[in-house]
């Protein structure tokens, strides 16, 4: 009898913790299971859990992004260096004469702060402006194999030729970096992940997905994008000095926004989007 108790016991205690479980866990059903089939996977093959979600960007839809409004927190000004670090899975070039945008603050049509994507012909491609309009560095760099995910940091300062790593390595360019003028200008444009950060984000909409965007304001070395790799494992980078904004790109978030894991409090907003474009990795 005693041993029927104790068993009682302890399935009340199980269904109870469920219960709490079942409560606090926001997500939608479909991505609560696919939740605990991933972290279990990730378990088993002793990933840490920091990264599970990422979200999906669509060719067919070119309207898709992830809006940071504009804030003075997400400009570098003359003379300071900058850092963008992401993950992406970048599944085939744009139409002819087209940009895909992994992270870019701007718009092609009305001028840059800062960008970076996918070229027509299959090149990593960054560029910026000064005062806004006029081009003032730009470099392509050869992109790695399509639809695999894969670590970038670009490094930029005004005056200096800007650095790209790739899953942790230096990455020669094919074509680097006009270093132009020695001016940046503090631009009155939002944040775009995935696609062009302006308010008719319609030409750059990129074909992919992207985890875990990081800005800096801050010169990462050799030594510090190989350790962002982690050995193709994403990890917690937000202690790193010059942070200006984090976005896990799905991980506790509640759709539609992404939470900044900064101390700044510029969340994204996914426009145009829905709660399944943030998926499992």
């Amino acid at each position: 009898p005693d041993m029927r108790l104790r068993l009682l016991g302890l399935l009340l205690s199980c269904l109870a913790i469920a219960c709490t479980d079942a409560r606090a866990d926001q997500r939608p059903p479909g991505r609560r299971g696919a939740a605990i089939l991933q972290g279990a996977r990730a378990a088993a093959q002793g990933v840490p859990a920091w990264s599970q979600w990422a979200v999906a960007y669509g060719a067919g839809d070119r309207t898709e992004i992830a809006r940071v409004t504009d804030h003075d927190m997400l400009s570098v000004g003359t003379g300071a260096w900058m850092s963008i670090a992401w993950w992406a899975l970048y599944s085939g070039a744009p139409p002819a004469g087209d940009f895909y945008c992994m992270v870019c603050k701007g718009h092609g049509t009305i001028g840059w702060e800062y960008y970076v994507g996918v070229n027509t012909t299959n090149e990593i491609q960054a560029g910026g402006a000064d005062f806004c309009t006029s081009q003032y560095w730009q470099g392509e760099w050869p992109e790695p194999s399509l639809n695999q995910w894969h670590q970038y940091v670009l490094v930029t300062k005004t005056g200096v030729a800007t650095t790209l790593y790739i899953d942790g390595a230096l990455v020669t360019p094919n074509t680097c970096c006009g270093l132009g003028n020695t001016t940046r200008s503090n631009c009155t444009y939002d944040l775009g992940i995935g696609n062009a950060g302006a308010n008719n984000p319609t030409t750059h909409g990129m074909d992919g997905s992207v985890d875990d965007v990081y800005v800096f304001a801050a010169e990462l070395t050799a030594a510090d994008a190989l350790d962002i790799y982690n050995g193709g494992v994403p990890k917690d980078e937000t202690g790193r000095a010059g942070l200006r904004g984090a976005w896990r790109m799905g991980d506790g978030d509640v759709f539609p926004t992404l939470q900044d894991s900064s101390a700044n409090n510029l969340d994204a907003t996914m426009v145009n989007m829905e709660a399944g474009d943030i998926i499992a990795r």
